[in-house]
């Protein structure tokens, strides 16, 4: 129990006594800055305890329960908000979205039982954080020691609401968390602004073409390579009996539509089109102008691919199922999806269901935007470095990859708390992070994604951690080795790092909903588009500083190089003299 109030003891005289023409002073006898508790809380504590041994006096076990139920009283309602030596001794208060709650909740009883410290979960829809954080900032800026939020939200957070600090000083503290060992794409790019890490990730995405082998067989097919591959795959396969259920099935789902997977699925469409040249080129936005491909063949071309393959498609389920229930039952013969899928069919289906579902890495594109001529144009080693020649369903050609797997989820920091909560905090959520305990909650979530290099590991020693827990070995190495080479890509399409992500990606979701719906055409969704992103561009501030922040989110300077001099005109051929009247010179 805490004293109710420690004092200082008096100094000893000197011996010398005081100095020459000093007055004496009376001895000190202000007090240490401790906590001041109750003596109501500490008699209740005492009460409480004494009733938990008198109920149950035979069985200490039986008692423990009620014992726990007075320290908790007392933590809760005494100290909570309470000074202690060391920083504020209160429960860490975190705020998640509902699809990370299970892992986060797991977690923090792990962490209560190792440290005491009680963790409080609230939890919100994934579209509904960024609101909460604003409001936090504008009227409780305390209220939350942390935040877990898609990685999009990381740029506004730091950038408009400003409040999370740099993690360097934490991360540095905890050698264990082997952070070079995060990969290259969270590490650099989904955790990181202006060189500066803020965030911790609990989960990676790895995005995968899911397909049914069976049907691909029967009609002759091979795996497609490119979007236009799939959609003519769909084209093929609609109607056709899947599941030898008699009836006729689709050719491709669409899950979810209309959640943030639809979102998604844009960004996985138009970023093998629009981003040739490496992740710091962006998909979506252009770094040197900030103009926005809506508008542009490029995105027009894309939402026509994907409005036909929706005239093949079986809508998806709602937003709170994360698993794609139409492909695991047969009514579709292709969907994109992230790893969870995987993990589910291992996991929960019969061998016979597993087996015929093949994964695939994202489809490309031999077509791509020539961003210098304003055109489309066939892939070439000079637009298109990172291609390689695969077979496609035209022949042999150049394929563009631009793998965009979604967004990350990661957890922030508030700074607005003490110093000592916010290590408190941060050793909660390093809990996630740590190469164990993160490979575990890989393998037995199927909400959580890989995104430590080691993750992808497919030594024997890694198989048999996953074959434990009932996968098949096989199948993991396929998986694993996919997921590598995507998150490795010199060309991985990041997810929209700029002011107000979250508008940008709410009009995406709409349109897409619009373009399923028949109220929009794809053309006509294109330049609404581009009005959309314009205002919403001209919405969020200085041009100047956006165009920087963007940047800078890119890793890039924050100011674009100057364009290269425009070539002079060629020179014009001599003119004759004009004639001049009277036989004068011509000066």
């Amino acid at each position: 129990v805490l004293p109710a109030r420690a004092r200082a003891q008096p100094a000893a005289p000197s011996a010398a006594g005081p100095a020459a023409g000093a007055q004496a002073s009376e001895p000190s006898a202000s007090p240490v800055d401790t906590t001041v508790v109750p003596q109501r809380c500490i008699a209740a504590l005492l009460q409480r305890t004494l009733t938990a041994y008198e109920d149950h006096p035979t069985s200490v076990d039986a008692a423990a329960p009620d014992v726990m139920a007075a320290i908790n009283y007392f933590v809760n309602d005494c100290i909570s908000n309470a000074e202690v030596a060391g920083g504020s001794f209160r429960p860490i208060n975190v705020l998640v979205p509902e699809i990370s709650v299970v892992s986060v909740k797991a977690m923090s009883r792990q962490f209560s039982e190792q440290t005491g410290h009680q963790v409080n979960i609230t939890t919100l829809s994934l579209e509904a954080m960024y609101a909460e954080l604003a409001r936090t900032a504008a009227e409780e800026p305390d209220a939350y020691d942390a935040w877990c939020v898609a990685s999009p939200m990381l740029v506004p957070i730091v950038t408009d609401l400003q409040l999370s600090p740099p993690l360097g000083d934490f991360i540095g503290r905890v050698p264990q968390l082997n952070w070079a060992d995060v990969t290259r794409a969270v590490r650099e790019l989904a955790i990181t602004f202006d060189g500066q890490v803020y965030a911790t990730p609990i989960s990676g995405t790895v995005s995968n073409l899911y397909y049914r082998r069976s049907a691909l067989e029967r009609a002759g097919l091979m795996v497609p390579a490119t979007w236009e591959d799939v959609l003519s795959a769909a084209r093929t396969l609609n109607g056709t009996d899947i599941d030898d259920d008699g009836d006729a099935d689709w050719g491709f789902c669409f899950e979810q539509l209309g959640c943030s997977d639809s979102t998604w699925l844009v960004g996985q469409m138009l970023a093998p089109v629009t981003q040739t040249m490496g992740s710091q080129q962006h998909w979506l936005f252009d770094p040197q102008t900030l103009e926005s491909f809506a508008g542009t063949p490029a995105m027009d071309h894309m939402l026509s691919l994907m409005k036909e393959l929706m005239t093949y498609s079986l809508r998806g389920y709602s937003c709170s199922q994360p698993m794609a229930v139409n492909m695991l039952v047969g009514n579709c013969a292709m969907t994109i999806k992230f790893d969870g899928l995987f993990k589910i069919l291992q996991m929960y289906t019969q061998p016979v269901t597993s087996s015929d579902i093949g994964i695939a890495r994202l489809p490309g594109s031999t077509q791509v935007w020539d961003r210098s001529g304003q055109r489309l144009a066939e892939c070439t080693p000079a637009l298109c470095p990172f291609a390689v020649v695969e077979e496609t369903y035209a022949g042999r050609r150049l394929v563009n990859r631009a793998p965009h797997t979604g967004s990350s989820t990661v957890c922030m920091l508030n700074k607005n708390p003490p110093q000592a909560q916010q290590q408190r905090t941060f050793d909660f959520l390093s809990l996630f992070t740590t190469p164990e305990v993160s490979l575990r909650n890989v393998i037995t979530s199927p909400l959580i994604g890989p995104f430590r290099t080691s993750h992808f590991d497919t030594s024997p020693a890694t198989l048999a951690k996953w074959a434990k827990a009932g996968y098949n070995e096989s199948a993991v190495e396929e998986y694993l080795t996919l997921g590598r080479e995507m998150m490795s890509s010199a060309n991985f399409a990041v997810d929209l790092r700029i002011v107000h992500a979250q508008r940008y990606l709410d009009v995406l979701e709409s349109g897409v909903q619009d373009l399923w719906d028949g109220s929009t055409t794809p053309a006509a969704l294109s330049s609404s588009l581009r009005d959309s992103f314009s205002g919403i561009l001209a919405d969020s501030g200085s041009f100047d500083e956006l165009l920087a922040l963007f940047r800078v989110g890119l890793g890039l300077l924050a100011e674009p190089p100057p364009r290269p001099p425009q070539p002079l005109p060629a020179p014009q051929p001599p003119q004759p003299p004009a004639a001049v009247g009277g036989g004068g010179a011509v000066l």
